[in-house]
């Protein structure tokens, strides 16, 4: 790898993508995708079309315990290029680790002004898809992820079964609104036929939230209910989130 750390007004960690070579683990990294392909207008139509960001999601694994571990890779309006790691407990709800890092991603060295502190910059030649940038990326965390997701004892399989219905065995999961206020504050509740009711989002801004699908864990019984929202970003553009809630099966 050329180091260029010089260039810029960093100093930056910088790395050529095509220097960066992939893993036994960056082979088997693939996106879940738990969004709906948005409709384009038709051709004569004059309706103004806000464009969608997606927030990408990355299985990474389960343990035996019913941890789950993944990654999800969004764009923010200031350009850095985030990934958040987290390990979540899906019998119980907790978040037991969550590591972000913001990275620059350019596809021109004149690029190199960022409105923020990116951990490293790679140049990429810019007709890669949002997978192959995640994996650029992977690559350079992998050596700080592994050990967080061995501690855990969580087995690296990204290949988990997602299965795009609302229901498992008889159970079924719908969400619901509610307001809370006169502001319009809006809480979602994930409820089910058989389980508790969960709020999954409280907030002023955001629509109704759907239940995209759903991922069982393959050494317990344990599921996650993968569901997804669109929320107003910057101006134009709104952003797609996936909101993932564990339940332990009785």
């Amino acid at each position: 790898m050329k180091d260029m750390s010089c260039l810029g007004s960093g100093p930056y960690a910088f790395f050529m993508a095509s220097a960066l070579k992939e893993s036994n683990y960056s082979k088997k990294i693939k996106e879940l995708v738990y969004y709906k392909a948005p409709k384009a207008p038709a051709a004569d139509s004059a309706e103004i079309v806000m464009a969608d960001v997606i927030t990408t999601l990355f299985p990474l694994g389960w343990s035996k315990e019913g941890l789950f571990a993944y990654a999800e890779y969004s764009i923010a309006y200031e350009g850095s290029h985030n990934v958040a790691y987290t390990i979540k407990n899906m019998n119980s709800g907790d978040t037991l680790w969550r590591k972000e890092i913001a990275y620059g991603i350019v596809s021109d060295t004149a690029e190199l002004y960022f409105e923020f502190d990116p951990a490293a910059v790679v140049l990429v030649n810019g007709t890669e898809s949002k997978e192959q940038v995640f994996k650029y990326m992977w690559l350079l965390s992998e050596k700080e992820v592994l050990p967080g997701l061995k501690k855990e004892g969580i087995v690296f399989d990204p290949a988990v079964a997602f299965t795009k219905q609302a229901g498992y065995q008889g159970i079924s999961f719908e969400i619901e609104q509610a307001l809370e206020s006169e502001d319009i504050l809006s809480e979602y509740t994930l409820k089910s036929n058989k389980y508790g009711p969960r709020v999954i989002y409280k907030d002023y801004f955001g629509e109704q939230p759907e239940v995209a699908g759903l991922i069982r864990s393959p050494y317990t019984e344990t599921l996650v209910v993968v569901c997804r929202q669109r929320r107003p970003l910057f101006e134009m553009e709104r952003e797609i989130v996936p909101i993932l809630v564990g339940y332990k099966l009785d």
